[in-house]
């Protein structure tokens, strides 16, 4: 990973020993924060019912028990540039959230993220609309949460052994990407990311870390005045050196070989100007996952998302509709046979919003959302819904 990350950030620094220097300047930063009130009707993504859970050898009858609660979420996110000299700049950013329960049987489900990114942009040729540009970065990322039991909120274990720990990780990795505005009406480009994830260790458990590199294409046209075309695709390998794939039957062994998933995305969309209040999104998604084995795990998923976003004078509101679906030729419910029969799992989520932010100055901003998601599985372990309304505010400076 060492010498991925060094050939890549050499390339991409390669650019800013091509430019002529100039007079130092000062870092030009902005900074924005974000803060609420929430409540979540379903904490833990809990069922809504009682299941026979048949992926346990005694397949007991599980009651589960749907929590809610208030919690607060918070936002902060800080830019910064530095001209280094007339065609290179130095860039920075730092992307910071968390929620936080206000109840004592819900802090579970409390969750805080980062991101840090430092690199440089490099102009290659052009100005204005007509330019093409490379940039290159390093970013580390963190993320810290609890395993938990979907069905009582508790955490989770393995046998005798706590295991809340199993899904939070620390990253690194590095970014190279190109971009290019032929004119006003396209543009394109392309990208390659590398990195890693190092999760918690817990000894139950088969390793989460995994290595994964990233190449990606898009471009962008403009079809007439008020309409625009897009389309991209993305090929992301993740390597886990330490945990197994599953077989056919949906055993996990150690003499099984590790795991690999390879994703390949292919994304469509439009954007369309309505009028000078409405602006409406379209996109499609094909997402191909091969896990490199028997493709126990491997799917074919379709995401459709529309978005009609209204703004007038200084009032903006956007609604949002999202509908995933996924195919499992391979992977069964409750990863074993059902009362004996193997049946495939099925998978299905719809997601609605709806958000008004309201402008007081030009700093600062009232916003409110109420938001529905549904997960449809034959897998009832992982069948919920839930809604959660959210009212905060924000500052931008």
């Amino acid at each position: 990973m060492t010498t991925k990350l060094n050939t890549l950030l050499s390339c991409g620094m390669l650019a800013l020993s091509t430019a002529n220097t100039v007079q130092a300047q000062e870092v030009v930063y902005n900074h924005s924060a974000s803060a609420a009130i929430g409540y979540n009707s379903n904490v833990y993504r809990t069922h809504d019912g009682t299941y026979t859970d048949w992926s346990d050898n005694a397949t007991p009858i599980v009651n589960p028990d749907v929590q809610s609660g208030f919690f607060i979420p918070l936002k902060y996110n800080l830019e910064g540039i530095y001209a280094l000299n007339n065609k290179t700049h130095l860039q920075g950013e730092l992307n910071a959230k968390g929620k936080f329960y206000l109840g004592s049987d819900l802090t579970n489900a409390n969750e805080t993220k980062y991101k840090l990114d430092f690199g440089a942009v490099h102009t290659l040729a052009g100005k204005k609309r007509r330019v093409s540009t490379i940039h290159a970065n390093l970013f580390i990322d963190s993320v810290d949460k609890t395993y938990y039991d979907r069905d009582t909120g508790l955490e989770k274990v393995a046998g005798v052994t706590d295991v809340a720990d199993r899904y939070s990780y620390r990253g690194h990795g590095a970014q190279l990407l190109y971009k290019n505005r032929t004119d006003q009406t396209f543009k394109y480009g392309g990208g390659l990311a590398i990195g890693s994830r190092d999760y918690t260790d817990t000894i139950a458990n088969s390793q989460m870390d995994y290595d994964y590199t990233i190449l990606e294409a898009d471009i962008d046209y403009q079809l007439q005045k008020a309409t625009s075309l897009s389309a991209g695709i993305e090929r992301e390998v993740q390597d886990y050196d330490e945990r197994p794939s599953r077989n056919l039957a949906g055993s996990l062994f150690l003499s099984n070989p590790v795991l690999e998933y390879t994703y390949l995305t292919l994304s469509f969309g439009v954007r369309h100007r309505l009028n000078d209040n409405w602006l409406l999104y379209g996109d499609y998604q094909n997402i191909e996952r091969d896990d490199s084995w028997v493709n126990y795990n491997g799917y074919t998923a379709h995401k459709f998302k529309l978005r009609a976003i209204h703004k007038r004078d200084n009032i903006r509101t956007k609604l949002s509709l999202s509908k995933l679906t996924r195919d499992y030729p391979n992977a069964l419910a409750f990863d074993d046979p059902v009362n004996g029969v193997n049946v495939n799992k099925t998978y299905d989520t719809l997601s609605l919003s709806l958000s008004r932010e309201i402008e007081q100055s030009k700093h600062r901003s009232l916003w409110g959302k109420v938001a529905y998601h549904s997960t449809d599985t034959n897998d009832l372990r992982y069948d919920y819904d839930r809604f959660q309304i959210f009212a905060g505010y924000k500052w931008k400076y």
